[in-house]
């Protein structure tokens, strides 16, 4: 799936009420064990974040917030999170009895003033030398440029700190998952590989019974699929053919005026997420690609760009795998130079539009870093794909006004073994007979 609105995650705690875990677990840390490392190994001390409503909102912040219970927040609340010790949060006096949920993991200093609030923010950062905000140096990047300009110099007077980019630190956080969190993936992704495969024989059906089937009619058939399986998306897939797969985020509406009748020789693009109806699920998110005719029939023209996109996605999880072996850091950028390099050295360097690839979590578009290059609108991203994180791997080539195609797998980081795909690749057009 490319780029599309979505809802923030509901959670990113590492402990009290768990919401990752569905239990109770009391300690005396908000962070995940991969976070707190990260903090170890990169030599933070400690990590602001802040929540200004409805001045500022900070979605890091809110994870950490919402995740505990603390609803309704109308006033500014800072935490400072440490890797080896109790956090402290500062709030103000006016929702104090909000944060009684936070006792049991740290300690809470209600402010009232501005000479408080210092107060209380030194007495947080004494001793830090290196403190990751909300903050991309130089850049903008969403979800960690938060911080504004007069607030880190505020942090920078009050602590005398280094503050670095909490970006990395986040993935850790919310984007690293648990094998609890990927076997709900996989379960997704095998489910929806099923799914799919299922809509392209419902097509044949359809059409050798002489009815009628549209795009949306084959969009139905999958959400029922949903329904009957207890998986939820934030919108319905795409499935579009000739034109409107020329467009990435074309999506059928009953009745609407770009809605197709699917034919003979038509390429079908279908584009599919979801997730188990369980806040804390992981969703995955697959593209396939199917033509209605026989392989005696398949034009050239679709076989060389269908061909094309297999060994861009491949080149893709071919360069991660060769970056982890070496024990490289896993640049997104020479992720997605290797599979555009494939595609405009294949002639078509204009109609490949987005990123290879995007984070997934318990939202479709993660919070995690893009697989993407300098060549598109996220290019100045200077976060890594970290290990135990789960990336999308989805080239696509688009000639406007006549047919689109974009194959999409999903690639898992195991911290051990490296990138691997999590689900069946698809190598060949499924043809709809």
């Amino acid at each position: 799936m490319t780029a599309r609105a979505h809802v923030t995650r509901g959670s990113g705690i590492g402990s009290g009420k768990d919401a990752f875990r569905g239990k109770d677990v009391v300690t005396d840390s908000l962070l995940r064990p991969a976070a707190a490392k990260h903090m170890r190994d990169n030599g933070i001390d400690a990590w602001f974040t802040f929540h200004n409503p409805p001045h500022i909102l900070n979605p890091a912040a809110l994870r950490l917030l919402r995740a505990t219970g603390v609803q309704n927040l109308t006033a500014m609340v800072l935490a400072v999170i440490y890797p080896d010790k109790p956090p402290i949060l500062i709030c103000s006096k006016l929702e104090r009895k909000h944060y009684d949920y936070f006792e049991p993991l740290g300690e809470v200093i209600a402010i009232s003033t501005k000479d408080e609030r210092d107060d209380a923010i030194r007495r947080a950062t004494e001793g830090c030398r290196r403190i990751a905000a909300e903050h991309t140096p130089g850049m903008f990047v969403g979800g960690t440029s938060i911080l504004p300009a007069a607030m880190l110099d505020w942090l920078r007077i009050m602590s005398s700190a280094e503050i670095v980019s909490s970006g990395d630190l986040l993935q850790a956080q919310v984007c690293v998952l648990t094998e609890q969190e990927l076997a709900s993936h996989v379960r997704a992704a095998e489910l929806l590989t099923r799914f799919v495969k299922e809509a392209f024989a419902f097509i044949g059906q359809e059409i050798r019974a002489g009815r009628k089937v549209t795009e949306y009619d084959v969009q139905h058939f999958l959400v029922t699929r949903f329904e009957q399986n207890n998986l939820e998306c934030d919108h319905p897939p795409i499935v579009a053919v000739r034109e409107n797969g020329a467009d990435p985020h074309y999506a059928p509406i009953e009745g609407g005026e770009r809605l197709k009748e699917i034919q003979k020789g038509d390429l079908v693009l279908i584009d599919i997420w979801a997730k188990d109806k369980d806040p804390n699920a992981i969703y995955a998110d697959l593209g396939w690609m199917g033509f209605v005719g026989s392989k005696a029939e398949f034009p050239v023209e679709y076989a060389m760009a269908f061909s094309t996109l297999v060994r861009a996605r491949d080149a893709a999880l071919i360069k991660m795998q060769e970056m982890f072996a070496r024990g490289d850091p896993l640049v997104p950028q020479l992720i997605d130079r290797a599979a555009r390099e494939v595609i405009i050295a294949a002639g078509y360097p204009d109609y490949n539009m987005h990123s290879t690839g995007h984070s997934i979590t318990t939202i479709v578009h993660g919070e995690g870093v893009s697989i993407t290059g300098t060549s598109t609108s996220k290019g100045d991203d200077p976060r890594l794909v970290l290990p135990g994180t789960l990336s999308s791997d989805e080239p696509g080539i688009y000639i406007p006004g006549r047919y689109g195609m974009r194959i999409e797998a999903d690639v898992y980081v195991d911290p051990v073994l490296g990138p691997r795909a999590t689900c069946e690749i698809q190598r060949e057009i499924v043809f709809i007979e």
